[in-house]
């Protein structure tokens, strides 16, 4: 199988349910990869598209806008997928989705990032403060942890991903300054957003995620008064949720928490038929 830069990855068939997962800032869609797969082996459409500004380099993510990458989660929202899963700064991005699409059936939030860490505060700090906004700054380059077939990552996608060639993991190792004060316009978007979502929300959040925070699960929770949300706190899990050992847990989670959404509004659906 190809994993090309210029267009989604895609899992399961094509006439499941679409669900769209959506990665985080400098990342790709390889670091929901393992996600999508076991999705596709319970029978939905997994589709994970690119961010506009990822896949090529760090000064073409300088290029986008905190407007153009708004679009581009609205842009989405037009296409209807049953659920959304956003990483990261794909969680905000999915707010911003949820609340222009009332359709959505599931809708859940990995790691979403509200209360940050130490390095990404400075981040934003500098972003705000310095006036060259194309400059690069260093991000961690440690190689993520391997992805191996042998690995427990969820009882419905085992057989699957047993079968499923790995990607290489593409993320950037620079990021542009600019994106310090952006990060923190796509989550005022997002916040606006949320207080519009009536989506059934799962959040899930790591208790060893330095990046964002575990506190920001709960907040997040908050934020979503007009949604019935589940909380989800995976022990011992980092930012990067699907690379480490509590991948099991998380797909486990995520799959049963949809599948739960979807037939719960094919219930709905059936009864309202027959009345």
């Amino acid at each position: 199988m190809d994993f090309p830069r210029d267009q989604r990855w895609t899992a399961g068939p094509a006439d499941g349910p679409k669900v769209l997962l959506l990665h985080g800032l400098t990342g790709s869609p390889a670091e929901l990869w393992p996600l999508g797969v076991a999705l596709g082996a319970a029978g939905m459409r997994a589709e994970l598209p690119w961010w506009p500004g990822h896949g090529t380099t760090p000064a073409d993510l300088g290029c986008v806008s905190t407007a153009e990458m708004v679009e581009a989660a609205r842009a989405l929202a037009s296409e209807r997928p049953r659920a959304v899963v956003g990483m990261s700064m794909g969680s905000l991005l999915s707010l911003v989705l949820a609340a222009d699409w009332p359709g959505l059936e599931a809708l859940v939030l990995l790691a979403p990032p509200l209360r940050m860490g130490p390095s990404v505060r400075l981040f934003e700090t500098l972003g705000r403060l310095v006036p060259d906004g194309t400059r690069l700054l260093d991000k961690s380059t440690d190689p993520p942890p391997p992805i191996l077939p042998d690995q427990p990552f969820g009882a419905a996608g085992r057989a699957a991903w047993e079968a499923t060639p790995a990607p290489r993991e593409f993320r950037y190792g620079k990021v542009p300054l600019a994106w310090g004060r952006r990060l923190g316009e796509v989550r005022a978007s997002a916040l606006e957003s949320a207080a519009r979502v009536t989506t059934p929300s799962l959040v899930l959040h790591g208790t060893a995620d330095v990046t964002a925070l575990v506190d920001s699960a709960p907040q997040m929770a908050r934020l979503l008064p007009r949604a019935r949300v589940q909380l989800c706190i995976v022990n011992g899990a980092t930012h990067r949720l699907m690379s480490g050992a509590a991948r099991g847990q998380v797909a486990d989670t995520v799959a049963g928490f949809i599948g739960r959404q979807l037939a719960a509004t094919a219930q709905a659906a059936a009864a309202a038929r027959a009345g």
